[in-house]
């Protein structure tokens, strides 16, 4: 029922009871109209509530991601119908990480502990609650938040990770409101002539993700180089203001930008997110920056079906996906067709006596190796784009058809590997050892396509990781969780006497597989985890400086 309705019914239902009580004895008139008349406050009151409730919903909502299974005739059927026939698949997808890696900021979601401040480079940033939501009171992009004026009070719209630590999505301030339609004209008229008509391919800067904060904005607008430039001549502070708050929508495009503290959740403390990847310690920002943005590619893993649309002219783009988190379809395919055509017990009945032959939904255990792994891949691999534009992955795909896999080369180098390496020069030396093993976590893909295990002997991720009612710390299958056991399978007179083979007694770490051919040289998320490329120790891996299980 809506707030104007529940406010009628209420008002109508106070009246009837009023006239009864005035047709009623004197002493009840007088005690009944005491007590409507003390109702009606309370009436008003519930109807405020709710009509606050609504707006404060309709607030965040506009910054979320649209649902793109609710759209008519999408590929997409979302994790919640997958439930009604498994339910079994389902609740053992909730117990994992995966599902929890992004979610709206609720109650059950935030894991941080959302109260007092923190001072992070000199910067003070404040964590509220108000009525079941989350807000951070911080420095204004391009300040040090050391006035009222320089500080925003933003609201957290989505999170991602709940194992090692937590990242928080804040909705960017000039995302709340519609922009003046006579900053459109104002641009058009006094800066597209330099900076083109949506905002690049002009003569001048381009405007597009330039990343400039509102005061250099304002500053270049106000210097009399630029107002010299101008058609029609300077501009009055009415007109700058709004041309500053239109080019910071023209050169953000998204809705939602990270909040720059990560919380750890095993130490129960903020961090500075930068702080949390190895590499030289980065000089301090002097003011408060631009973070990434959620639809600049961490949608595309942190998500199910991932797409944005981009941008008009001084309005925001919108990102829309299937599922927050990773869900049924990232693995299985997209399921609308598969749902629609067993929603009937009839249908699926006639189907099982039949004996009909799986539909389109994907089962990467029935796959062969190379299509296996890569559904994994898709977001476990560090890759690089193709040189044409390529349709989304989909499981039951190979991922090499659609991106190219990044690998250490030590000799001559592909043109595209030369060409990404000049685009971003951290590519190679950050991320692999120089025997050309992947040291980063989250790319095991990149180490197991060079494994022999998986090019000869047909191993792949569902071999050792099982999804569903597993630890959801590791989500390793029973099998796997001894190295003597699941490797016995192939190499079966090693493992029928493994002290032969380690040199250490049987049982012992120095002779478990894993520590010898899978040691722990990958670095991720404040940890370090076992490579994915399986190989036996060399002289010629330590030559290179890739540690072994006896030096770790």
């Amino acid at each position: 029922m809506r707030e104007a309705e529940l406010l009628i019914t209420c008002a109508t239902l106070l009246g009837c009871v009023l006239i009864a009580v005035w047709r009623a004895r004197p002493r009840v008139q007088w005690w009944g109209l005491v007590l409507g008349l003390g109702a009606m406050p309370l009436v008003v009151g519930m109807w405020l509530s709710r009509q606050h409730d609504r707006r404060r919903a309709q607030a965040l909502a506009v910054h979320e991601p649209r649902d793109r299974s609710a759209r008519l005739g999408s590929a997409w059927a979302s994790a919640k119908r997958c439930q009604a026939c498994h339910a079994g698949a389902h609740a053992t997808w909730q117990a994992t990480y995966h599902r929890r890696m992004t979610q709206r900021a609720t109650a059950d979601a935030v894991l941080a502990r959302w109260e007092g401040e923190v001072v992070d480079q000199g910067r003070r940033y404040r964590f509220i609650q108000r009525d079941g939501r989350y807000y951070v009171d911080m420095p204004r992009y391009g300040t040090n938040g050391e006035s009222a004026e320089r500080r925003m009070l933003r609201p957290v719209v989505l999170t991602t990770g709940s194992h090692h630590q937590q990242l928080y999505w804040i909705s960017l301030p000039w995302a709340d409101d519609r922009p003046y339609e006579e900053a459109d004209v104002l641009y058009q008229t006094r800066c597209a002539s330099c900076h083109g008509a949506e905002g690049w391919q002009g003569e001048a800067k381009q405007l597009r993700k330039a990343g400039l904060f509102a005061s250099a904005v304002d500053t270049v607008l106000r210097s009399e180089g630029h107002q010299a430039l101008l058609p029609s001549g300077p501009l009055d502070d009415a007109d700058r203001t709004k041309l500053v708050d239109f080019v910071l929508r023209l050169q953000s495009e998204d809705r939602l930008m990270q909040f720059p503290l990560a919380w750890l959740v095993e130490e129960q403390r903020w961090v500075n997110e930068e702080h949390t990847f190895l590499h030289p310690e980065p000089e301090p920002d002097r003011v408060e920056t631009f973070q990434e943005r959620w639809s600049n590619n961490c949608d595309q893993c942190h998500a199910v079906g991932a797409t944005f649309d981009e941008p008009t002219l001084g309005r925001l783009g919108r990102s829309e996906v299937a599922d927050l988190g990773i869900a049924c379809e990232a693995c299985h395919g997209q399921g609308a067709v598969h749902a629609d055509r067993h929603e009937s017990p009839l249908a699926r009945y006639e189907t099982h006596v039949a004996g009909a032959a799986e539909d389109d939904i994907v089962n990467p255990r029935d796959l062969p190796p190379a299509e296996s792994a890569a559904v994994c891949g898709q977001c476990h691999a560090e890759t690089w784009p193709l040189d044409a534009p390529t349709p989304a992955f989909r499981p039951g795909e190979r991922l090499e058809d659609h991106e190219r896999v990044v690998q250490f080369v030590e000799g001559p180098r592909p043109k595209w590997l030369t060409d990404a390496v000049a685009i971003d020069s951290e590519l190679l030396d950050s991320g692999f050892w120089r025997d050309g093993t992947m040291r980063i976590a989250g790319r095991d893909y990149n180490g197991l396509t060079i494994s022999p295990c998986h090019e000869t002997g047909g191993l792949t991720c569902i071999d050792c990781h099982q999804l569903h009612g597993s630890d959801p710390n590791d989500q390793l299958a029973a099998a796997a969780r001894d190295g003597r056991t699941l490797c016995g399978r192939c190499h079966e007179a090693i493992a029928a006497d493994v002290a032969a083979h380690s040199h250490h007694p049987a049982g012992s770490t120095g002779s478990d597989c894993y520590n010898c051919h899978m040691p722990r040289t990958t670095y991720g998320l404040l940890t370090v985890i076992r490579a994915h490329r399986i190989d036996s120790p060399s002289v010629w891996q330590s030559q290179r400086g890739r540690p072994n299980a006896c030096n770790l």
